[in-house]
């Protein structure tokens, strides 16, 4: 995988997007679509897997006392909502790494609620390779948080799966992102600039 740190002679900017505020009210809205169908799926995971009786969950970490379990089940609830974030942005730096990228730079963008991982040097990715690491952190905790849920007790079973649906919360930036890039049809050799909550597309110059 290639990784550029200047922008080739022949590529020419093709879209510049920014995140104002218009779409930053835009994203906030999708954004809770996007927690309640999370949430509907992780729940029906939940009850699918408890209606078959929970085969593979591990027997002595269950909690016998009722007040214990709900009690041990909220403070991993609160744990886990608050963990989602650093490592979602921990997903993103380990997809630019596995890419190529050598240094990352971490931040927040206040006014806006918006985290973010990207290059600390001037970087263009290709248009695969941005993709990947937009949807890394969506992919790998989902699927992470449901294949713990095969083995956790009931009291941790819920937290994860709320866990899950935060971080697809969290996720729609990155989706919405990708789905700007595919839908504008940017050919594979397109590179991208991530600049946290700005995203610009070069393509080649057609000769």
């Amino acid at each position: 995988m290639a990784v550029f740190t200047a922008l080739p002679d022949n590529y020419e900017s093709a879209l510049d997007w920014r995140l104002n505020l218009r779409r930053w009210v835009c994203l906030v809205a999708a954004s809770l679509g996007v927690l309640f169908a999370a949430a509907v799926v992780m729940l029906a995971y939940w009850v699918a897997y408890e209606a078959i009786g929970a085969p593979l969950a591990l027997a002595f970490l269950e909690i016998p006392v009722l007040g214990g379990a709900v009690f041990y089940g909220l403070v991993a609830a609160l744990i886990l909502v608050i963990a989602v974030m650093p490592v979602h942005e921990l997903c993103h730096a380990l997809a630019l790494k596995r890419v190529g990228v050598k240094k990352i730079r971490y931040g927040i963008i206040w006014r806006k609620m918006v985290c973010y991982a990207t290059p600390a040097e001037e970087t263009y990715l290709y248009r695969n390779d941005f993709i990947f690491m937009a949807l890394a952190p969506l992919a790998l905790i989902t699927i992470g948080c449901m294949a713990l849920m095969l083995f956790a007790p009931a009291w941790l079973r819920l937290a994860l799966g709320l866990a899950a649906a935060v971080n697809a919360n969290g996720a729609i930036g990155d989706i919405w992102w990708v789905g700007v890039v595919w839908s504008e049809r940017f050919p594979p050799d397109a590179l991208v600039r991530d600049l946290g909550d700005t995203f610009v597309v070069y393509t080649p110059v057609a000769r």
